[in-house]
């Protein structure tokens, strides 16, 4: 590990027993790469962090590798993304050598409407995103101890009590889900962005503040909410990755 500002309680923070929330509380006076840096020393071969290469998600990957070159991360290809999307990982993995592994769903595009019927995202969204990321999103985490994501308060009302550590179940097990920079603010992400030079999605600067699958995502409007744009006129907010309870 080349980073050393941890120390070790607070490495001792993703090892130890005590109350999840405490924890959690407790991490919430400490920087993202610091918290980071000490989920990744404890856990170290089991820790993952996962990404669909949104703005925030670039922000954690690029502070997981600092804290750990080699560390392992995870992208699920629903097979219905967008170019943008999966130019963007390439360029990750070429230019910064970014260990990364793609995921994909059990069933192909076609396979999936021969056996639910064309256009599931529409008929039935919330079966697709289970078919297509929350299936695929469990097998990428068999064997992981502690999971690591950008989701950010400020998103959404869905996420606004999102803790920094907590304990999901996946899959029937009980991992610990890091969200490092929960506390983080649009404007932290984009200022982040630029001062490191990150490549980041173009969608992003065509109206596009979160992008998910081509056939569910939206620009957004002035005035809305950052995921306002997915899933647009439905009751759905979330895919269902992060709906998992403790």
């Amino acid at each position: 590990m080349k980073l050393k500002v941890m120390t070790s309680r607070l490495i001792e923070m993703f090892r130890g027993d005590g109350e999840v929330g405490e924890r959690s509380r407790a991490l919430e006076g400490h920087s993202a790469l610091e918290i980071i840096a000490a989920g990744l020393e404890a856990h170290r071969e089991r820790a993952v962090v996962s990404t669909a290469f949104g703005a925030a998600g670039l922000c954690v990957l690029d502070m997981a590798q600092k804290a750990w070159p080699e560390v392992r991360s995870y992208y699920i290809d629903t097979g219905f993304g967008f170019p943008e999307t999966s130019d963007l990982a390439e360029r990750w993995v070429k230019e910064r050598g970014l260990n990364l592994q793609k995921v994909l769903p059990v069933l192909g595009a076609k396979e999936q409407a021969a056996q639910y019927g064309d256009a599931l995202w529409a008929s039935d969204p919330d079966r697709c995103c289970a078919l297509r990321k929350v299936e695929p999103n469990e097998r990428a985490l068999v064997g992981a101890t502690l999971w690591i994501a950008a989701l950010r308060r400020d998103e959404a009302s869905t996420r606004k009590h999102t803790p920094i550590l907590s304990e999901v179940k996946v899959g029937g097990r009980t991992i610990l889900k890091l969200c490092p920079i929960a506390g983080w603010d649009q404007k932290e992400v984009w200022r982040y962005i630029h001062t490191h030079n990150l490549p980041y999605n173009p969608l992003h600067d065509r109206g596009y503040p979160s992008v998910g699958c081509t056939h569910c995502t939206r620009p957004v409007e002035a005035g809305e909410d950052e995921r306002a744009g997915r899933w647009s006129g439905k009751a759905k907010t979330e895919c269902g990755l992060h709906l998992t309870k403790g």
